[in-house]
C-alpha cells in the first residue's frame, strides 16, 4: 500500500471534498480512514463515541 496524507472537509451531507488533489497515476480503488481533528469538533457534532461505532459498524 502507499499512503498519501492530505487535508478534506466533510459537508453537512456526509460528502468529502479534498483540499488538494490526490496524486495517481491511473484510476485506483482506495480504502479511506477519517481522523477527525478534535478541536475543530463542536458540540453540534457527534460524539467521539457515535463517531467511532459508526466506523466500527462500516467496517
Amino acid at each position: 500500500m502507499i499512503a498519501q496524507e492530505i487535508m478534506a472537509k466533510i459537508d453537512e451531507n456526509g460528502n468529502i471534498s479534498l483540499e488538494t488533489p490526490l496524486i495517481v497515476n491511473k484510476p485506483s480503488r482506495v480504502k479511506l480512514i477519517v481522523l477527525f481533528i478534535e478541536d475543530e469538533l463542536d458540540e453540534d457534532d457527534e460524539s467521539k463515541e457515535s463517531v467511532l461505532e459508526g466506523l466500527k459498524i462500516s467496517d
